[in-house]
């Protein structure tokens, strides 16, 4: 598939979606970014964590020498204790969340610490994550730099994905233009990562580097790797490029929309790659295998329409009614919408 036959597709979409009829283009609210929002009572192990730390951090030094030489000075307060994943299942009781420890009122005037415990859902579409890659662990309670931070993890990680992909093409004796057009998109993704870094730094985020875990994969069969492109590529990734394409259009925040011209364009040109390489591996194998991709591209396909989605105004991104809209009519144009017409 050629990248202008999804610019045209987006154009009508964006178009449509654009005259209204499906809700607000966008929602500012925070409810409509978190699907869990809420705070639970201080745990002893977390309380207790957070002392020693605080206990660690004094010990170390309560003062610092001054620039010029004289008397010591203050070196402030430690910084806040960001309780671990393990200690966050435990009090919110649920895997997916993040928590912190805040203050908040006690009824009687006066202040208590609790657990602050917060997940975003899905933004809606995403990257190419390859096998084996560990969830991000990102501590911020504002919802526009947990988008911004988890998008540059899911680029970085797309670097690798299709490092692994154009090495599995070569292996199978793939035209060298698929090759080519898989180098070139892992060099654009490491540019994606980098300017997703950089707009969440402008929102004074401590820390803008999201590790990236991905574990060792064993060697997998053609079909396999056919249906993983037909996930991560064609579904997840070519609805990505359509909100990355709205996000340049609609966005209230100037640099994100210059940001998101270039990733749009590029993200574009992944996701006919995607379909590339689906033409490609399709046309090598049997109908039963063929039948089980097809299978895949449908479930994710409808899956991604259930997932809840981040709601913003000044990143553009639409909100879940729009986003299904349009999930609805990328995949009915682009022929796998057979479960989606409901």
């Amino acid at each position: 598939m050629k990248a202008v036959r999804l610019e045209t597709v987006f154009v009508v979409l964006l178009g449509v979606s654009a005259l209204g009829g499906h809700g607000p283009a966008c929602g500012a609210g925070r409810d409509n970014c978190l699907v869990i929002d809420h705070d639970v009572p201080m745990t002893p192990e977390i309380a207790a964590a957070a002392a020693a730390a605080s206990a660690d951090a004094g010990s170390s030094g309560d003062a610092a020498p001054s620039a010029d030489g004289g008397p010591l000075e203050d070196a402030g307060p430690p910084p806040p204790y960001l309780p671990t994943r393990e200690q966050c299942l435990k009090a919110c009781n649920d895997e997916r969340v993040t928590c912190a420890i805040i203050d908040k009122g006690d009824g009687d005037g006066g202040t208590v610490q609790a657990i602050h415990c917060y997940f975003k859902g899905s933004c809606g579409g995403g990257g190419r994550r390859p096998e084996g890659l560990a969830k991000a662990t990102v501590h911020s309670r504002d919802p526009r730099t947990i988008w911004l931070l988890e998008a540059a993890h899911l680029e970085a990680a797309s670097v690798e994905a299709f490092r692994r992909l154009r090495t599995e093409l070569h292996q199978r004796g793939a035209p060298r233009s698929l090759l080519r057009r898989a180098s070139r998109a892992a060099a654009d993704e490491r540019r994606h990562a980098r300017a997703m870094r950089s707009l969440a730094r402008r929102r004074h985020v401590e820390q803008a580097n999201v590790e990236v875990e991905i574990a060792p994969v064993k060697p997998r069969s053609l079909e396999a790797m056919a249906i993983e492109n037909a996930v991560e590529g064609c579904v997840r990734e070519t609805f990505a490029a359509l909100i990355a394409r709205r996000q340049a259009m609609h966005a209230q925040d100037r640099e994100v929309r210059a940001a998101m011209t270039r990733i749009a364009a590029e993200e574009t040109r992944h996701a006919a790659l995607s379909w590339s390489i689906d033409a490609w591996a399709m046309a090598r194998l049997d109908p039963a295998a063929r039948a089980r991709v097809d299978e895949a591209r449908v479930r994710a396909a409808t899956q991604l329409m259930e997932e809840s989605a981040l709601a913003d105004a000044q990143l553009g991104l639409p909100d879940a009614a729009t986003a299904r809209s349009l999930a609805r009519g990328l995949f009915a144009a682009l022929g796998s919408g057979g479960a989606l017409s409901a």
